[in-house]
């Protein structure tokens, strides 16, 4: 796989002036995981966690509800 981007240099941040108020900041995303046939309880459980950033209890949580309601 090749990419044709450019590398980038990123500005310095200055923390004593670059702080956002939680009003300057994007509300977020509401993500929703559909349950599938194809992937397994573990990857999911997996997934969850390196993407979110969730504990394992988490994770498996909210793996169990997609597998028995069909999404979270």
């Amino acid at each position: 796989m090749r990419f044709n981007a450019e590398p980038t240099v990123m500005p310095a941040v200055d923390p004593t002036t670059d702080q956002k108020t939680q009003e300057d900041v994007d509300p977020g995303y509401l993500v929703i995981c559909w349950d599938d046939p194809v992937n397994l309880m573990d990857y999911v459980t997996h997934v969850f966690q390196k993407v979110f950033g969730w504990d394992r209890s988490k994770a498996d949580k909210h793996m169990l509800e997609v597998h028995e309601n069909g999404k979270s």
